[in-house]
């Protein structure tokens, strides 16, 4: 595969300075609401030799009113060159203001989960990696909230599977508009090697419509469970906060 460098823009709408601001949104008698608002993103792919990245997606959830859910996959994989090193690497960031409705004193919880699987040469070289997963709300005063993934490095010729879920995050808030960051980093690297060898992937969401035939031929991914929850998802959710 040819070196390439490839930006996609996950989401079409600035982000306003002015967003963090407070405010009333709704009557008080209402129930507590999230409403998503402006929301901007990256990602950008980079691969050398044999690498290939998936086109990351980004799924936002509203099924709720009371919550919200911001789900990023993708996959990077790498495969023997016998010219060169092969890496691939994607690094995809969202911003997402959120406007909280209500009255009071709300609670306001994060919840993060993260799917995957990280895969690498049956002969022991290269790795797979899971270099970020994490999440942060912020307000005018800053950070009220926020997750972190443990970066994660496999080498070896065995399949790690990725099921993990923090213990949700919790802040008492009042009324008005917030901004979700999230980042995912995922990546793949094999040594100089001859093509048909095997292959390294980190593996958090389908790749799409058209993955190199090398891929399709010995790609681990094949045999993974087959979950609707692959990805790094981050729930917000927001309730009347306790009285006493």
């Amino acid at each position: 595969m040819n070196r390439r460098d490839a930006s996609l823009l996950l989401g079409g709408f600035a982000l306003v300075g002015s967003s963090l601001s407070r405010g009333k949104l709704f009557a008080a008698d209402e129930a507590p609401k999230i409403i998503p608002a402006q929301r901007t993103g990256t990602a950008n792919g980079h691969q050398t030799g044999h690498g290939y990245t998936h086109i990351p997606a980004l799924d936002v959830n509203v099924s709720k009113s009371d919550s919200i859910a911001v789900v990023m996959t993708g996959a990077a994989a790498a495969g023997g060159n016998p010219l060169e090193c092969s890496r691939a690497e994607i690094v995809s960031e969202v911003t997402q203001v959120l406007r909280v409705a209500g009255h009071g004193s709300l609670k306001l919880t994060m919840d993060a989960h993260l799917v995957g699987q990280l895969w690498c040469s049956r002969d022991g070289d290269g790795f797979a990696a899971l270099s970020s997963a994490e999440a942060s709300l912020m307000a005018d005063s800053g950070s009220i909230l926020g997750v972190n993934f443990n970066g994660r490095t496999h080498t070896g010729k065995a399949v790690v599977f990725i099921n993990d879920r923090l213990e949700p995050a919790t802040a008492i808030v009042g009324p008005g508009e917030y901004v979700l960051m999230q980042r995912l980093v995922i990546e793949a690297s094999h040594p100089k090697r001859c093509f048909h060898k095997n292959v390294a992937m980190s593996y958090f969401g389908p790749e799409g419509a058209n993955p190199p035939e090398w891929l399709k031929i010995m790609a681990a991914h094949r045999d993974a469970p087959k979950q609707k929850d692959l990805g790094f998802r981050v729930i917000m959710k927001v309730e009347n906060a306790p009285v006493g």
